[in-house]
C-alpha cells in the first residue's frame, strides 16, 4: 500500500471508479461552493447574533426562499456546521494555540464590546461572565477557516472536472495528482478573519498570527474528519459503558470508516452532503446511476461509496503533498499513512490492500 500511496493509486483505477471520482468532486465543488459562503456568512454577518433564526439563508430572506428552506428544498448546511463543530471540538493546533493567547483574547473582547455596545443588558450579562461569548467567538474562527478551506478545495474540484471533460484527466494518478497540485498551490495563503461593525473592522485572526491554508485548514481536516469525526447521532450510543475511546485522537469515526446507510445522521454516514450531492450531480453520473432509478435509498448508498472512493483520493494527494525528498523519512512517511490506512475501510475498494 505504500506503494501505491506514493504512485498516488491508492485506489483501483478501473474505468468506473475514474468516473464515479470525477463525477461525485464535480457534484461537491458546487455543495462546497455553497457550504464555503454559508459558513463565512455566518462568521461573518452573524457575529453573535442571539437568535439566528436566518443564518442559512445567507441573507436572502424573501417569502419564496423561506417556503424553499422550511420544506427542506434546501442544501443541507447544518452538515457544514457538523463538520465547523467537529473541527472546533477536536482543535487545530496552531489556531488553537492562537485562541488561547492574550492577543486574541484583547481582539475578542474589543470585537464583542463593539457588537454589543447598543445593548445594555447584553453587556451586563458578558461582565458577569466573560468567557461564555469569549467562547463563542473562538468557534466562529473555527467557521471562518473551514470556509476559507472550502472555498479552495471547491475550485479544484471544479477545475478537475473541466480538465477530466477535455481529456486531461483519465486515470486515479491524474486525480491525485491534479489534487495535491492544488494542495500545494494554495499552501501558503494566509488564514485571516474579521468582522465589521459601521466604518470599523475588528481582526480575530490577523495575518500576525501566522495561519495558512495548507498546515492550519487543509491538514487538520482530513486528519479530522476524514479519520477521527465524533460519533453520529442516532447510530451510536453515548453510554459510558459503550466503550468510546478515552482521547479524541483515538477516534475512528470519519468518512474514511464510515458504513454506507441511508440514515439521516450528519455524521457516519454523511448522508446530508450525499442527499446534496445528489441534487448537483452532473449528466455522466446520473448515467451511471441509471439503474438505481426506481430505489432511492439504494441511489443514496451508491453515491455514498463513490464519494468515499474520492476521499480516498483527495487523502492520497494530502499524503503525497506531505512527503519529503529525503529517501528514509519519505520511506516511513508513506509507510506510516499506508499502516493508519489499513485500518480503514479501504478493503471495500481493494481487498488486496
Amino acid at each position: 500500500m505504500a506503494r501505491r500511496l506514493e504512485a498516488a493509486a491508492l485506489l483501483p483505477g478501473n474505468r468506473d471508479n475514474v468516473l464515479e471520482v470525477v463525477g461525485v468532486l464535480h457534484s461537491y465543488s458546487f455543495v462546497l461552493d455553497a457550504y464555503s459562503r454559508n459558513l463565512l456568512f455566518i462568521a461573518e454577518r452573524q457575529f453573535l447574533h442571539a437568535f439566528p433564526l436566518f443564518k442559512y439563508l445567507n441573507g436572502e430572506i424573501h417569502p419564496r426562499k423561506l417556503l424553499a428552506h422550511w420544506s427542506q428544498d434546501r442544501l443541507n448546511y447544518e452538515y457544514a456546521e457538523y463538520c465547523a463543530k467537529t473541527m472546533y471540538w477536536h482543535g487545530i493546533p496552531k489556531l488553537h494555540d492562537y485562541l488561547q493567547g492574550s492577543e486574541f483574547k484583547t481582539l475578542a473582547e474589543r470585537a464583542i464590546l463593539a457588537r454589543l455596545r447598543s445593548n445594555r443588558a447584553a453587556l451586563f450579562a458578558h461582565k458577569l461572565c466573560p468567557a461564555f461569548l469569549e467562547e463563542l467567538v473562538r468557534r466562529t474562527c473555527y467557521y471562518n477557516v473551514l470556509g476559507q478551506f472550502w472555498r479552495v478545495m471547491s475550485r479544484i474540484f471544479s477545475t478537475l472536472a473541466e480538465r477530466y471533460a477535455h481529456g486531461e484527466i483519465r486515470s486515479i494518478p491524474d486525480i491525485v495528482r491534479h489534487i495535491a497540485a492544488g494542495l500545494g498551490a494554495a499552501a501558503n495563503l494566509p488564514l485571516t478573519y474579521s468582522v465589521q461593525f459601521g466604518d470599523e473592522e475588528y481582526e480575530l485572526l490577523p495575518a500576525r498570527a501566522g495561519l495558512h491554508w495548507l498546515a492550519d485548514a487543509a491538514v487538520p481536516y482530513a486528519e479530522i474528519v476524514f479519520f477521527r469525526a465524533a460519533p453520529p447521532k442516532g447510530v451510536f450510543s453515548y453510554d459510558a459503558s459503550a466503550g468510546l475511546p478515552g482521547e479524541l485522537a483515538d477516534f475512528c469515526f470519519g468518512v474514511l470508516y464510515a458504513n454506507p446507510m441511508t440514515l439521516g445522521a450528519a455524521g457516519v454516514a454523511p448522508t446530508l452532503l450525499i442527499r446534496d450531492l445528489r441534487r448537483h450531480m452532473g449528466a455522466p453520473l446520473q448515467s451511471h446511476y441509471e439503474g438505481f432509478a426506481d430505489d432511492p435509498a439504494a441511489l443514496l448508498v451508491a453515491i455514498g461509496k463513490s464519494f468515499q472512493k474520492a476521499m480516498f483520493c483527495v487523502t492520497n494527494a494530502a499524503v503525497l503533498g506531505l512527503a519529503g525528498e529525503e529517501p528514509n523519512a519519505r520511506r516511513t512517511h508513506f509507510d506510516w499513512w499506508a499502516a493508519r490506512i489499513l485500518t480503514t475501510r479501504i478493503a471495500e475498494w481493494d481487498p488486496q490492500p
